[in-house]
């Protein structure tokens, strides 16, 4: 950035930084008679923006994959994910804790369990470890496992098959062995 110079008050805000933003400055002092040494601050981060748009990309019978928005944070802004399940909603998990450093704006997680409703939220951190608000929460139930499957033959050519529908999931494949 460049020198500013000025007056009274001793003090001086620096805007137009973006999130999450390491920044230190050397600032000095003259007058008529010439300039004083410099003084180096410490290290500060401007804030972090709150993840935005968290959403499922897809759901199977154990995993969950997440997707949300930087929101303008830079590469270096780390993320938490939590989720609770609908047996113990009063239990929170961190299955991405901010001590992973984890950098990427999406996730795969794995060790779910079938037919079970998951709630999940991600938040980011600044380089001084001030936390965001967490993003917008989102739900999906993880497939179940296809019970009761039965076939009827029908004619000399055909055969019906039937099974029990399956929660958390609206589409079926058929395959054959």
């Amino acid at each position: 950035f460049t020198t500013v110079a000025f007056t009274d008050p001793a003090s001086y805000i620096h805007t137009g930084l973006s999130p999450n933003t390491m920044i230190s400055v050397k600032i000095g002092a003259y007058n008529t008679g010439g300039y004083g040494g410099l003084t180096e601050s410490s290290t500060y981060y401007t804030w972090a923006v709150d993840p935005s748009s968290l959403t499922v990309q897809k759901a199977s019978f154990e995993t969950a994959t997440l997707s949300w928005k930087s929101a303008g944070n830079s590469p270096e802004t780390p993320y938490e994910v939590t989720m609770w399940d609908e047996d113990f909603p009063l239990t929170i998990y961190e299955p991405v804790p901010f001590v992973n450093n984890f950098l990427s704006t999406f996730t795969t997680l794995t060790s779910l369990s079938p037919n079970k409703l998951y709630n999940f939220r991600v938040r980011a951190r600044n380089g001084a470890g001030i936390t965001t608000a967490y993003s917008n929460i989102v739900t999906t139930i993880t497939v179940d496992n296809i019970t009761n499957l039965q076939g009827t033959a029908l004619t000399v050519s055909a055969i019906s098959w039937a099974w029990d529908p399956s929660d958390g999931n609206p589409n079926y494949e058929i395959y054959g062995v």
